[in-house]
């Protein structure tokens, strides 16, 4: 999601798109969807936004919305993958993308980690959309190339 893609919102939605595979991976799948829903809900009560609002965030141009991407700043957070400091965590990046079911959107996300884990911002959130704006990016670059 977190992701979130939305390198996070698109973690979400992935879910779907992911074919039948054996009961490990049906529980990998719902472990990740739960925590990550379970997040979303934390994060929305602090940031009064939804996942749905961070989405506009992703299209043609930033919308500017500092809520959502706060909102976006707390599931990295939840994650431990970026601190209270706004430093980045490679190796709870890495921990977060293991824990995704295997997907061609997992490949995609982790082709993208280094590229994406150089995003800066003095501004926290901007730092934690810029991020997630990487990925999301990427995505659909990687898309229109196939």
């Amino acid at each position: 999601m977190f992701i979130v893609l939305l390198f996070l919102s698109s973690a979400y939605h992935s879910i779907s798109f992911i074919n039948a595979q054996p009961d490990d991976y049906s529980r990998k799948a719902s472990s990740f969807k739960t925590n990550f829903m379970e997040s979303s809900k934390y994060c929305s009560n602090i940031y009064n936004t939804s996942v749905f609002d961070v989405l506009p965030l992703f299209g043609q141009s930033d919308n500017g919305n500092l809520e959502a991407k706060c909102f976006l700043l707390c599931l990295l957070q939840r994650y431990q993958m970026i601190d209270k400091g706004g430093a980045f965590h490679r190796d709870k990046v890495d921990r977060f993308l293991d824990s995704m079911p295997d997907s061609k959107f997992k490949s995609s996300l982790k082709s993208f980690k280094e590229k994406c884990l150089k995003e800066d911002s003095q501004n926290q959130c901007q730092k934690a959309y810029k991020f997630s704006a990487c990925f999301y990016n990427k995505g659909i670059d990687k898309k229109h190339e196939s």
